[in-house]
């Protein structure tokens, strides 16, 4: 568990955490999924196999039958590093996993994951008390403040005989937590009036599902699948209890909707990232869209975070040559083998920004992502790239032995493109001359209201206001001459600043007429004239 400062350039802590591993030998422990609260303590969830994985004095679990075969474990460090506040096994005598973690605003903690244990610790008014069958079943579990007991545990999956995986899990202001992931289940728990009701998959069903738990854990608010054959990754919440998820789908005719990015299939020959978002319901889709390039052969969504705006922030991995990028990208096709930073509009209907992200190696994959009050985008994953792109790094280079971990923080703003024109070219000195920028992108302008800097060289000529997306500026003062002239955007906190083309305003001198007279005329020799 590592803490990054704020310019990524020392830790705040970084520890272990973990035992000594499988008393068969060869497993240890590992993280899965990471949290934070606002005093900044960490919460952390994933597997172990130690007997000895280090837990506290009045956790709801200190030992676990399960760890021969991986037991979850939940632990809260405190915001130095120095101490945990509690840490505690999670799970029953067969296999148990712990996927993806969420802290609310009083400190109670979700995570999901999925087991194999039929005596995997629930609670009495859970929804589901009781293994549903199959291989695993998906479960959800709220853990108090203190990490002293279970507020609810609930086994959440259907008999599919390969079973049912919480992959991720988010909560809104009032408790509910919500679930995504996959099932192999026929009959797995959705709710009436729900988007999809039935297996979209094969025989085996093999779809991605969404799920909205009350805060009491004792029903489910909503749960649908989601798709055809199809892996539902992370998933997020807005203030107005919309759902954000990513995952990947196999599937050519996944349910997409109409004046979405991308509403076809790219022409993968395997699986297609998608990014989708559910109303607060779960009665229909808002919007969903593919998220690939054409001709690739793997695309994944393993990250999504939503803004307070309603924009959502994916990461992932592509193998497309062409996947979707914006102008100003940090990195633009092509792109096998890279991770992929995309920032998509609250409508669905177009990408605000969207980057490649990676070296030259294959392998660069983003596995989390998050955002914060500014619009940036914290990236994490890992890669084998030699070359991976670094700035102000606190490591500058790959350590060697194949994978590093990496960090970035990212400005996805939309940048736009400024167009400058002028009224007269050439002009005459003396001649009023418009300039006129139009400023737009790939969501269209910037607000009215905002300023456009005029300039020549470093000089500043003079400002305009926007409206619809164009500042104009007049000035009769440019000298005789080639003045090169361009405008500037400042930027906000949904759109990048950004910089004209040059226009070269030739600027001519002015005419004159001369009028030659005579004070005397005719005149006589000696007369002064």
């Amino acid at each position: 568990m590592t803490k990054l400062n704020p310019t990524g350039s020392a830790f705040v802590y970084s520890t272990y955490l973990g035992g000594s591993g499988s008393p068969k030998g060869g497993e240890g422990d590992a993280a899965s999924g990471i949290a934070v609260d606002g005093a900044g303590n960490a919460y952390v969830t994933s597997t172990t196999y130690s007997r000895d994985f280090p837990t506290t004095p009045g956790a709801f679990q200190t030992t676990c039958s399960g760890v021969p075969f991986g037991c979850a474990f939940v632990t809260k460090l405190n915001p130095t590093g120095s101490a945990l506040a509690y840490s505690s096994y999670l799970g029953g005598s067969s296999y148990n996993q712990g996927n993806a973690i969420a802290v609310d605003g009083t400190g109670n903690v979700y995570v999901t994951g999925y087991t194999s244990s039929t005596d995997f610790p629930t609670t009495p008014g859970a929804f589901q008390p009781t293994y549903g069958g199959g291989q695993s079943d998906a479960f959800a579990s709220k853990i108090d403040p203190t990490g002293s007991a279970l507020v609810y545990s609930t086994y959440l999956g259907g008999s599919g005989y390969y079973g049912d995986y919480g992959y991720s899990i988010a909560v809104d202001s009032a408790g509910n937590a919500y679930v995504t992931g996959h099932t192999y289940s026929g009959d797995f728990p959705t709710t009436p009036g729900a988007f999809q009701t039935a297996c979209g998959g094969s025989s085996n069903c093999a779809d991605a599902f969404v799920t909205k738990i009350n805060p009491t854990g004792s029903a489910l608010v909503y749960s649908t699948y989601l798709g055809g054959s199809d892996w539902g990754t992370s998933i997020a919440v807005d203030t107005a209890g919309n759902a954000y998820v990513t995952g990947y789908t196999f599937s050519t005719d996944f349910p997409t909707t109409p004046g979405a990015f991308q509403t076809t299939w790219g022409g993968s020959q395997n699986n297609e990232a998608f990014v989708t978002k559910i109303n607060p319901t779960a009665s229909a889709l808002v919007y969903s869209t593919y998220l690939a390039g054409y001709g690739d052969y793997w695309g994944f969504g393993y990250g999504i975070a939503v803004d307070s705006a309603g924009n959502a922030y994916v990461t992932g991995w592509t193998a497309s040559p062409n996947f979707p990028t914006t102008p100003g990208a940090l990195k633009t096709p092509p792109c096998y083998g890279y991770a992929f930073v995309t920032k998509i509009n609250p409508a669905g209907s177009a990408l605000a920004y969207s980057t490649c992200l990676g070296g030259a190696d294959a392998q660069n994959q983003g596995y989390g992502i998050a955002v914060d009050s500014a619009s940036n985008a914290y990236v994490t994953g890992y890669t084998t790239s030699t070359n991976f792109p670094t700035k102000n790094p606190l490591q500058h280079a790959n350590a060697g032995g194949g994978f590093d971990a990496f960090v970035a923080k990212m400005d996805v703003r939309a940048v736009p493109t400024i167009t400058l024109s002028s009224s007269l070219n050439p002009s005459i000195y003396g001649q009023a001359v418009t300039f006129t920028a139009v400023v737009t992108s790939t969501i269209g302008a910037p607000p009215d209201g905002e300023s456009v800097t005029f300039k020549k060289g470093a000089t500043v000529l003079g400002t305009g206001v926007l409206s619809g997306g164009s500042a104009s500026f007049t000035t009769s003062a440019l000298p005789a001459g080639t003045n090169y002239i361009k405008a500037v955007y400042g930027g906000d906190a949904n759109f990048a600043a950004s910089t004209s083309n040059t226009v070269s305003q030739i600027v001519s001198k002015a005419t004159t007429t001369t009028t030659l007279t005579s004070s005397l005329n005719p005149s006589n020799f000696g007369q002064s004239v």
